[in-house]
């Protein structure tokens, strides 16, 4: 499929075993920023409240890439929640990402909990979140496991990070890291 839009009181659940696989044409791609690729995502959820994706299912983006994209390679993001308020994000999978695997500009409220994620460039990238908890995720990024600035009241526990570049590139503040393992670069 091209991009799935993610509205406001909604809770996507893939069940174990499925796999939403993304489009091999980017013209079936919308950006949350209308003429501007580099917002564009598989599963999109812009100016949204009370949005979650649950389960133990797959995003795979089929690491689709771009000749005109960032590098002249970088294709769709994953996932991207854009000016987004209580965010939970639980148990899934993301796979072979053509950008970022998980970006969120602009939210407050975010749980990512469980989060597995391989391949693609960073794992979680945020700017401007305001009191989110990152817990129990699984991060084999391509790029940084972690990035992002203006991270405020952000919580990070129980993670295992592993990156092709940084583990950690974050700034902010009242941004807490505990109990997490970082080894790399590149898979183990």
């Amino acid at each position: 499929t091209g991009t799935i839009e993610l509205k406001s009181n909604v809770t996507f659940e893939l069940v174990s075993g499925a796999t939403l696989l993304g489009s091999r044409n980017l013209a079936d791609y919308r950006s949350a920023v209308p003429g501007q690729e580099w917002y564009e995502a598989l599963v999109l959820a812009k100016d949204v409240h009370d949005v979650a994706i649950i389960g133990d299912g797959t995003i795979d983006g089929s690491d689709l890439r771009n000749q005109n994209g960032e590098e002249h390679i970088r294709g769709p993001h994953a996932v991207m929640f854009y000016d987004a308020r209580n965010v939970t994000v639980r148990d899934i999978s993301i796979r072979n990402a053509g950008n970022y695997n998980l970006i969120v500009r602009a939210a407050e409220g975010l749980t990512i909990d469980g989060l597995k994620v391989h391949g693609g460039w960073d794992g979680i990238n945020m700017h401007d979140a305001l009191d989110a908890t990152i817990s129990n995720c699984r991060i084999y990024a391509g790029d940084d496991a972690l990035a992002g600035a203006y991270w405020e009241n952000v919580t990070v526990t129980n993670c295992i990070l592993n990156s092709a570049a940084n583990a950690i590139r974050v700034g902010g503040r009242n941004v807490l890291f505990a109990n997490s393992v970082i080894y790399g670069p590149g898979r183990s």
